[in-house]
């Protein structure tokens, strides 16, 4: 179990890294928001603050068209 554990942690940073390096959050961003603690609903303005998207627009569906349903 101890194995699991570190694995798990490892992950965890390596996962904070990778965020950091490709948004604007902040170390302080992710205790603030509490990012790991447990799932987390942004707001479209507060995520392209933070630079997790790059834009924010309406979807384009052509009139008449039919939903897809992939099973």
């Amino acid at each position: 179990m101890a194995e699991q554990i570190i694995l798990l942690n490892a992950a965890m940073v390596w996962t904070k890294e990778v965020v950091k390096a490709t948004t604007k959050l902040t170390d302080d961003d992710f205790q603030t928001m509490k990012l790991f603690d447990h799932p987390v609903l942004i707001a479209g303005a507060a995520a392209s603050e933070h630079g997790i998207v790059t834009s924010i627009t309406e979807p384009s569906i052509l009139a008449g068209s039919q939903p897809r349903i992939v099973m």
